[in-house]
């Protein structure tokens, strides 16, 4: 007898009446009661169940997006953004540091071209320091792994940038430039001699590691993974070699709104691609890395089902 006093409490769909009985406007029945919470108890188990989705964020929609861009912004080498290392390598893939074997110079150069064609180009110095612990803040663990004594650094990164393309009305790229030691004045004759000089440059190699980013589209709070790489490439001190490391943008948008669109934009910088030719030339450089920003771009746009979606699913 109590449960069916309780039970006819849950009747929805009881029968209107034109006067009250109880203090009721309608009379409830069993059947009604029944059907009534077999009704809460479904409606409570799609609300519980596509809540989780939209809570969860579940069901992902992704659009992919890959194009070339016509000239890419400025994009400062900001330390917390991208790390990059490098040094020559003996045969045996050990780097090292000596500048009675090489030496390095490096510059970031910036062109502009006026309305009229006419170019006109800037060359600013970058500072080049040996590797610590201290100096990455990026993946630092990964770094730490490498040895830094024998490794070059940018020692400060305020005010170097890659922007444009060659030919655009302004083009900044970075050049790193190997020579092999010359004995002068100013560095006291402490060159080694040329046969030490050609056999630590013959058969070496240029090794680089660098922090890359890929992106994992369906970790809605973090979808960018950050990893280090190691990038190398050979070269003889009886050629010249050009190489050219070029960098990517990479844009993240994710729609969090629950009912309208709430887009958030996410940028990164990750590697793109190493390319090197050589030629005979002579001279006393025999290796130049070039640092700039490349024309690819990728997209990726995030949206999540909506209340409003779910609902009518």
């Amino acid at each position: 007898m109590i449960f069916k006093k309780y039970l006819l409490k849950f009747d929805l769909l009881g029968k209107t009446q034109n006067l009250t009985v109880s203090k009721r406007d309608t009379y409830p029945t069993y059947l009604g009661s029944i059907i009534s919470l077999i009704i809460i108890i479904v409606l409570g188990y799609f609300l519980f169940y596509f809540g989780l989705q939209i809570i969860n964020k579940d069901k992902l929609n992704l659009v992919t997006t890959v194009y070339n861009i016509d000239n890419p912004p400025k994009t400062f080498l900001n330390d917390s953004v991208i790390a990059l290392t490098f040094a020559i390598q003996n045969p045996d893939y050990s780097v090292y540091i000596n500048e009675s074997i090489y030496t390095l110079q490096s510059t970031m150069h910036t062109i502009t071209i006026d309305d009229m064609g006419n170019s006109n180009e800037v060359l600013t110095p970058v500072p080049m320091i040996k590797c610590s612990e201290y100096t990455f803040k990026v993946i630092p663990e990964y770094f730490k792994l490498q040895d830094l004594d024998n490794l070059y650094c940018i020692g400060s990164t305020e005010n170097i940038y890659l922007q444009g393309e060659y030919g655009k009305s302004t083009y900044s790229y970075i050049n790193f430039e190997f020579s092999r030691c010359v004995n002068t004045t100013e560095n006291n004759n402490t060159c080694k001699s040329e046969e030490e000089i050609n056999s630590r440059l013959t058969g070496g190699y240029l090794g680089m590691f660098i922090s890359d980013l890929s992106i994992i589209p369906n970790n809605y709070e973090h979808p960018s993974n950050i990893y280090g790489k190691n990038l190398f490439t050979s070269f003889s001190g009886k050629q010249y070699t050009d190489a050219w490391l070029t960098l990517k943008e990479i844009e993240v948008n994710t729609d969090y709104g629950l009912i309208i669109n709430g887009i958030k934009t996410e940028n990164f910088i990750a590697y793109n691609s190493l390319v090197t030719t050589s030629d005979y030339r002579e001279g006393s450089i025999f290796l130049t890395l070039n640092l700039r920003m490349s024309q690819t771009k990728e997209i990726y746009d995030r949206s999540y089902d909506k209340l409003q979606s779910v609902a009518a699913e």
